[in-house]
């Protein structure tokens, strides 16, 4: 029998862009993985829970036993990419 299953790890959000996520893992996972990422950024970025993909999977190379993934949405609704445009484009004039 296979039944679907949830897993939580404590994953940190480390970068944003328009394509995906930058994120710091205790867990490696490997490439073209696919999953629903939950986390409170979505809320400041205004869109709805993504389905993300991996694209890489990396050992940090800022803190030993973590992985850097790179992962990209899947499907992003028009709606949710222009909100995390204008959430990149809102933080770039604060950063600048």
């Amino acid at each position: 029998m296979r039944e679907k299953a949830l897993s939580t790890s404590m994953l940190q959000v480390t970068g944003v862009s328009e394509s995906g996520l930058r994120i710091d893992s205790p867990v490696p996972l490997p490439e073209a993985y696919e999953f629903c990422f939950a986390s409170d950024i979505f809320q400041s970025l205004g869109i709805t829970t993504p389905q993300v993909r991996v694209v890489s999977c990396e050992p940090s190379s800022l803190s030993e036993g973590l992985y850097t993934l790179k992962l990209d949405f899947i499907a992003l609704s028009t709606h949710d990419l222009q909100s995390v445009r204008q959430w990149l484009h809102s933080h770039k004039k604060a950063s600048a």
